[in-house]
Order: C-alpha cells, then sequence, then structure tokens
C-alpha cells in the first residue's frame, strides 16, 4: 500500500487545528469502580454500557445488556484518610474543626467528589444510552484563603455502532459513536472557592460563593472510534481514539448559581455573555493488551497492560502506562487490583445477575497537586441494576 506524504500531513492538519487554534477543556473522565480497581487497565475491554465511556468496539454483537440504572459515587482523597474525615465531620461541633484534616489533604492529595448516572441499551452491534456526570476537585494550603478548585457537569447521549470480520486468524472488532453533550465548567479561582468553603463549612468569608460570572456552560458533539483485535489464543489488542480531532464547545459565560439552575433542569442558561474562543477537550489515544485464558466457570482471571489516555503530552507517557489483573469466581465475586498514574488500586465486586455492587479504591502513592485526570486515586462506589 502507497503512502501519499501530502495526504497524510493534510490528515493530521485537519485532526489538530482544533486543538492548536482553541482554549483547551478537562477531560471529565467517570471514576467508576471498575476503572478505578484496574487503575484504568482494563477499561478499553469493558463491555456493553461501560463501553460508551472507553472504547465503542467493546459495544456486543451477540445478545445484549439492557442497563436500566448504572450509579455511582466517587470521592478524591487517599482512601486511608476517608475515615478520618467522615470521624471528624460526625464529631465536629462547628466547621474550624474540620480545617485541619481537610488542609492536610488539599496540599497533599488534592480533595474532590463527583457523582455519576445513567441507562442504555447495547446489542446486535447497537448503542444507545444517557448519562448524567458531576465532579468536583479543589487543591491549595489553606481554607479558605489559599485554595483553588474546578467544578464540572455533564449531560451526555451516547449512540454508537460495532462490527465484526475475520481477517486470517484473528477476529477485529470495529466500533464508533457520537456524542451529543451539554457541559458546565467552573474554574475556581481563590476568592471564589475560598467562599464556597466558608458558606460550606460556616467560616467567616470575605466573598460569596454563586454571584460571579465565572461559569461556563455550552454544548459540543463528541466523536469517538475503537478497535479490538482478538488475537490466537487468549490475547486481544485494544485500541481507542476520543473526541476524534478535538472536541469543540461553544461557551456562554454566566453566574454559577444561574448554570447549577439550568444544569438541573437539563437545559442551558438564558442570556450570558457569548465566549469570544471556542474551547476544546483534546483528542485522546489510548491502546491495551488483555490476557483471559478460558479455564471454565469457576475462576476466570485476565490480566490487562493498557497506555492513555493520552493528548500528546509527552511528559504525560509515563504516568499514563497502567497494569492490572482481576479474578471472577464462579461468575460472582471479583477481586481486583492495578497501578497506574502513582496509585496503587485494588476492589471487590459482587455480580447477582439483575443488581451488580461494586467498589473501587486508588491509594495514591505520591503528592498529585493540581487535577491530574491521569490519575485514579480516590474511592467509588457503584451499583448497575439491568439485564442479563
Amino acid at each position: 500500500m502507497r503512502v501519499y506524504p501530502p495526504a497524510l500531513l493534510l490528515l493530521v492538519c485537519v485532526l489538530t487545528a482544533p486543538v492548536l487554534f482553541a482554549e483547551e477543556d478537562p477531560l471529565l473522565i467517570p471514576l467508576r469502580p471498575h476503572t478505578v480497581s484496574t487503575a484504568g487497565a482494563g477499561w478499553l475491554f469493558d463491555e456493553g454500557y461501560a463501553s460508551f465511556f472507553a472504547n465503542p468496539a467493546m459495544l456486543p454483537e451477540d445478545g445484549f445488556d439492557l442497563t436500566l440504572l448504572d450509579a455511582s459515587v466517587w470521592l478524591h482523597e487517599d482512601p486511608l484518610g476517608t475515615v478520618d474525615t467522615l470521624a471528624a465531620l460526625l464529631l465536629a461541633e462547628e466547621g474550624e474543626a474540620l480545617l485541619p484534616s481537610l488542609e492536610e489533604q488539599l496540599e497533599a492529595t488534592g480533595l474532590g467528589a463527583g457523582s455519576h448516572l445513567g441507562l442504555g441499551y447495547a446489542g446486535g452491534g447497537l448503542g444507545l444510552g444517557l448519562s448524567v456526570t458531576t465532579d468536583s476537585f479543589f487543591w491549595g494550603t489553606s481554607i479558605p484563603s489559599h485554595v483553588h478548585g474546578v467544578i464540572l457537569g455533564e449531560y451526555s447521549f451516547f449512540l454508537g455502532g460495532a462490527f465484526s470480520f475475520g481477517l486470517g486468524s484473528m477476529r477485529v472488532r470495529v466500533g464508533t459513536d457520537v456524542r451529543p453533550f451539554m457541559r458546565a465548567y467552573a474554574p475556581l479561582d481563590e476568592e471564589e472557592a475560598g467562599a464556597l468553603f466558608a458558606s460550606l463549612l460556616d467560616l467567616p468569608s470575605s466573598g460569596t460563593f454563586g454571584d460571579a460570572a465565572n461559569t461556563l456552560t455550552g454544548y459540543g458533539v463528541a466523536w469517538d472510534v475503537g478497535v479490538v483485535l482478538a488475537l490466537p489464543g487468549s490475547l486481544a489488542v485494544a485500541l481507542a481514539v476520543r473526541d476524534v480531532g478535538g472536541t469543540r464547545i461553544s461557551y456562554t459565560r454566566t453566574s454559577f448559581d444561574r448554570a447549577k439552575d439550568a444544569f438541573l433542569r437539563m437545559g442551558l442558561p438564558e442570556g450570558g455573555e457569548r465566549v469570544g474562543e471556542d474551547y476544546t477537550i483534546p483528542m485522546t489515544i489510548s491502546a491495551g493488551l488483555r490476557w483471559a485464558p478460558d479455564t471454565g466457570e469457576t475462576w476466570a482471571p485476565r490480566l490487562f497492560v493498557s497506555v492513555g489516555p493520552f493528548s500528546g503530552d509527552w511528559e504525560d507517557l509515563p504516568d499514563a502506562l497502567r497494569i492490572g489483573a482481576e479474578v471472577t469466581i464462579l461468575r460472582t465475586f471479583t477481586l481486583s487490583a492495578g497501578y497506574g498514574s502513582g496509585a496503587l488500586s485494588g476492589g471487590l465486586g459482587l455480580d447477582m445477575g439483575v443488581l451488580e455492587v461494586d467498589l473501587g479504591a486508588g491509594f495514591p502513592l505520591r503528592e498529585s497537586g493540581e487535577r491530574d485526570v491521569l490519575s485514579l486515586s480516590g474511592i467509588s462506589l457503584g451499583v448497575r441494576l439491568g439485564l442479563p
């Protein structure tokens, strides 16, 4: 096959132009328990509804996956400090009693919380779903004077398809999806983040939270593609490209309170100031390897190695490397472990047919500073209700 350098150069320019000439928007990755428990190493091989967030090539061709409810909540903090934080919260009579614990985590690893709700259908090579994800992260040294943060919220709709074919001794699965979405993005400076903590902890503050026009609300349409190669034996290789070419967002600037009220109504706030420049969610590439030997129904081990999501910053490449393993016993109990982005992870899963419960925890081995989307440290609890 001949390669035409001018055509290749044109393709690269088309795919990278949105990123070069627009402000970069932060990634929003749901911190679902299974993603956390393997440190993100196995998410390229998540099937059914979960494939909407990683690799559309994993949409099932045979059978179906009907998810009536997929719900997760998570905390961005060292799980070893979660008990101390909850104890301080329950025992504290005044907000100031929480400050030592909160400030310690803000400086060491950051602190935040998020949630995810979704439903969807995947089967016959097609997928259709809806999700709402919120996330927040704060970092700094003291409250309320030296703290920054970011708050994100997003409604996403998914429409995808996948098919497979034989190629020699391999089986190739190819998938794609489109994701229309609506997003709210609030970067908080010291005054705004400090006012938020002051209101939550009933502390004195010189400012107020929610009135400043610091929140961006807008919409966009993302495109993802993926491929999985089933090699002879028990090996499979996966590649996924998300936000192909960079996903542009048309934003309007408004107050946090107005953006929040509109977000709860699944709409955009009226009025506001149109942001002159477009923002772009960067295109990311992920690749992975899975070893899943056929050992029968008693136990099913799986080993994962992956790299990603990688957006072109070579300094992030070492942190994007992940390794994980899991074993399912009697098709009911799953134990998971992994390492990636400076965090050691583990998890438990219970599959009772129509109900699944999962817990994942990532223990940071280093200080993270500002929000690091590659890091999956924290604790996440999730439930799924559906068929099969």
